[in-house]
């Protein structure tokens, strides 16, 4: 939160997860700095189920990237 940007990356993650009716988080690395890599998915469809979120649902970081929020990072 104390980078650039962080204010406004916080409170759209706050605004998209308060409207999702599943929220599914997949990690699999861990960064330089012991933290895990969390890929975050979300969708508003009550009725999707938990296996297609990933396929069809909202994918949160690329969300962020894509409205400069966030950038990606490669290499850890």
């Amino acid at each position: 939160l104390g980078e650039d940007g962080g204010p406004e990356a916080q409170e759209y993650v706050l605004s998209q997860l308060a409207k999702a009716k599943r929220v599914v988080i997949r990690t699999g690395k861990v960064d330089a700095h012991g933290r895990y890599v969390a890929h975050v998915f979300y969708t508003l469809d009550p009725e999707m189920a938990r296996e297609k979120v990933f396929e069809e649902g909202n994918w949160l970081n690329q969300e962020l990237i894509n409205r400069g929020l966030a950038r990606a990072v490669s290499g850890f």
